[in-house]
């Protein structure tokens, strides 16, 4: 019960953590090219991680540099690439309500892929899930479809549906993995290699200024070695479950730090795109618990 209770609280402070990064991802592109951001985000992130081993006096040699850790990677950074050149087209808070969404379309990947049963309710979650994000981006406007905030919203759409097939993955990585860390740690690593490439190429120039500076660290340092960290460390003790349903105070926290930080509005339109959004993933989370 002690262990439980302490996994409860890990698993709130990650999703603090991570519901910070977006308006301050937003923030520092306002001083740092995006594509810059993501990979010194992943190099801070690896220090971290390094950080991380030396502290626990563990290391997976074969988890580290394994098959599963370099798909992982891949995926990962496949959906941070996205998710940094859609969130510089929209806002935070729609980019955090839809990257949560990854949770829906993972039911359709393992109904598709696994052969699992979808059910009135899984089904219901994924037509609400996707009704809000059409809110969400359009506002209610179709008219407003080629617009670019509308184009960001949609890129964000594609990174969380990556991010489905990451967390379809990971769960099978998991169970087979003799030390998670060491995987963990991997897939960052991975995901740094995957992302170094694209600054070179269409921004070879880097021009960090302190304010850029100090985001990107605690976004490095926080968001990504510390948060994953916390994270894996609580599922030690509780369900993935309830873990998922105790992440969603990420969106919340999102949403509020993106109206203090970047005085962002929420519209009526957003907000009922939101609101369906949290409902899809409630009904989800509920339904995965009703068949433990």
């Amino acid at each position: 019960m002690h262990w439980e209770k302490n996994a409860v609280l890990l698993t709130i402070l990650s999703g603090l953590i991570w519901g910070s990064s977006f308006p301050l991802m937003k923030l520092g592109l306002e001083y740092l090219d995006p594509f810059w951001f993501n990979l010194l985000r992943m190099v801070v992130g690896n220090a971290g991680m390094l950080l991380v081993f030396i502290i626990i006096r563990r290391f997976n040699r074969g988890e580290f540099f394994s098959k599963s850790a370099v798909i992982l990677g891949v995926l990962n950074g496949a959906a941070f690439f996205l998710q940094i050149i859609g969130i510089n087209l929209t806002t935070s808070t729609s980019t955090v309500l839809i990257v949560n969404t990854n949770m829906i379309f993972v039911y359709l990947l393992s109904y598709f892929v696994l052969g699992e049963r979808l059910g009135r309710f899984r089904a219901l979650s994924i037509v609400m899930g996707i009704l809000g994000v059409f809110l969400v981006a359009t506002e209610g406007d179709i008219g407003s479809l080629l617009n670019s905030r509308v184009i960001g919203d949609f890129i964000i759409l594609m990174a969380a549906i990556i991010w489905a097939v990451y967390m379809v993955y990971i769960k099978i990585a998991m169970d087979r993995t003799e030390d998670a860390f060491s995987l963990t740690g991997g897939m960052l690593f991975f995901t740094m290699l995957f992302l170094l490439p694209f600054p070179f190429v269409f921004h070879p120039e880097v021009q960090l200024g302190f304010t850029g500076l100090m985001i990107v660290l605690y976004v490095g340092i926080f968001c990504t070695a510390t948060a994953y960290s916390l994270w894996l460390l609580s599922l030690k003790h509780i369900s993935i479950i309830t873990s998922t349903i105790l992440l969603m105070i990420e969106v919340a926290f999102g949403i509020i730090l993106s109206a203090i930080i970047l005085n962002e509005q929420l519209s009526i339109w957003v907000a009922g795109g939101g609101a369906l959004i949290l409902s899809a993933i409630i009904i989800t989370a509920a339904t995965e618990r009703g068949t433990q």
